[in-house]
């Protein structure tokens, strides 16, 4: 990973950022993280709507016009 890479950060023995969230990203149950997204979705779903629109929503422009459109 090179040092001139936007937000990147180097832990006390030079390893990136990035590797360690992929790290991470491997112990995770996403078995369990799925059953947990559903459980809190499910509360936001109306039974007598079809539709199903989930916009991810990071506040920033981008995200602001794929809402409105």
């Amino acid at each position: 990973m090179p040092t001139t890479r936007p937000r990147v950060s180097f832990n006390e023995v030079g390893i990136c950022n990035a590797c360690i969230n992929a790290e991470e990203k491997q112990t995770i149950d996403w078995s369990e993280r799925r059953q947990q997204f559903l459980n809190y979705i499910n509360m936001f779903r109306r039974p007598d709507n079809p539709y199903d629109c989930l916009v991810p929503w990071s506040g920033g422009k981008d995200s602001s016009a794929i809402a409105l459109r």
